[in-house]
């Protein structure tokens, strides 16, 4: 039998049994100190180099972020080879231990359904460059063991990255490979990190500039009555808005940092309608800087998205961004697709058999009738999920209402 076949087989065995959460692993293992050393070679190539502080049999990354390992990952070791089992990207020495991997990243232009964008490009040739793809679990003879990983970038000459403090905490989070330089500020709660596409239209800039960011950051933390728990927040902005025709927009938050990647002719031109549409969604990609991983019921998306869709609302009213007509006409949308979504079933069925947008506006609809204040039900919801170690719930919402 081919080496690299057999491998996989007993590698099932291993995973089958042995195939824990991260974060068990991490309280019940020692972690693997990991170096990986990422270099930009070309504008659309990057070297990825691991040295593993002990010899391993390869990596489980995870689940498979549409092809983008398949299609964009070379790898340069000798014997060593990707492969996929039960929805993971695994990557597997064929016949021998290994202390090093060297692997040649291209760019990868696909914007993955319910995964952060591996790489999201900029006019001016920059890229955020989403680390954690990059992060899994040492494949070794006692199980999977997690890593410990250490990050160093180099950028292409005349160029500049931005590595957060946290991707050397195992803290999920981008990095920026490109021509600027973030422009740094002071902001209620630390300071703010900005990069935003250079060829952005004005009326863009404008709306994702340090000043909205502030507004509405100052409203979370009046409200909820709480820090973030990031001093320092990263705050991405890249263009490709010549690609398609109409408009195309992913936003992302994670860990003290908001992505967006914006596409479309549409957005060359300043609308009040696109300005609604992009306002809700920055309050809503903050909100979500408010919602920590350790509560978030992955299960039930509908708590932490229609949650970050009510505070957004709500923050907009506070900050004056919105008024109240739009307030009204933004439930009244929410309303009809919830209706249209979920047709009398209940948002678990609905969200089960695939229809995600009901995530949103059911999950929208649900705070919105409980008829309470918004702003006290998070700030009780985030201090009790702290202190009890829950997961957003509906259990959780009725503890503190009937609490009044």
């Amino acid at each position: 039998m081919h080496h690299f076949l057999k491998n996989i087989l007993i590698l099932v065995t291993v995973l089958f049994f042995t195939h824990l959460p991260l974060s068990l692993w991490a309280a019940e293992e020692t972690s693997i100190k990991t170096e990986i050393k990422i270099t930009q070679t070309t504008r659309t190539q990057w070297h990825v180099s691991y040295k593993f502080a002990e010899p391993v049999q390869g990596l489980e990354l995870g689940p498979s972020i549409a092809d983008y390992r398949a299609k964009s990952w070379k790898i340069l070791t000798p014997g060593v080879q990707l492969a996929q089992y039960d929805g993971s990207d695994l990557i597997i020495s064929n016949n021998r231990l290994i202390s090093q991997l060297d692997i040649n990243i291209s760019l990868y232009s696909v914007y993955p359904e319910d995964h952060y964008i591996p790489l999201s490009t900029f006019s001016d040739g920059g890229v955020a460059f989403y680390l954690y793809h990059l992060v899994g679990q040492a494949i070794t003879s006692d199980g999977l063991q997690p890593l410990f990983v250490h990050f160093s970038l180099a950028p292409l000459s005349g160029e500049f990255v931005f590595l957060p403090e946290e991707a050397n905490k195992n803290i999920p989070v981008y990095a920026y490979f490109g021509p600027q330089k973030p422009v740094i500020s002071e902001h209620s709660s630390g300071k703010l990190a900005l990069i935003i596409d250079p060829l952005m239209p004005v009326w863009l800039k404008k709306l994702f500039s340090p000043t909205i960011f502030s507004k509405l950051n100052n409203i979370y933390r009046q409200k909820l009555n709480q820090q973030l728990p990031n001093q320092t927040l990263v705050f991405l902005a890249a263009g490709a808005l010549n690609d398609i025709e109409g408009i195309s927009v992913k936003g992302g938050a994670i860990n003290g940092q908001i992505i967006f990647t914006l596409r479309g002719k549409s957005l060359s031109v300043e609308s009040d309608y696109i300005k609604r549409f992009l306002l809700k969604l920055i309050a809503h990609e903050i909100a979500h800087l408010w919602q920590p991983n350790s509560a978030v019921n992955r299960d039930k998306p509908w708590f932490h998205e229609g949650g970050a869709e009510i505070l957004a609302v709500n923050a907009l009213l506070a900050s004056n961004l919105w008024t109240l007509t739009e307030q009204k006409q933004f439930t009244e949308q929410m309303e009809i697709q919830c209706t249209k979504a979920s047709q009398g079933r209940s948002i678990e069925t609905t969200v089960t058999e695939g229809n995600y947008k009901a995530v949103y506006a059911c999950g929208y609809m649900l705070f919105e009738e409980l008829d309470t204040d918004i702003f006290n039900l998070w700030s009780q919801m985030l201090r009790l999920t702290n202190r009890q170690h829950s997961v957003f719930s509906m259990s959780l919402i009725d503890q503190i209402l009937l609490s009044k």
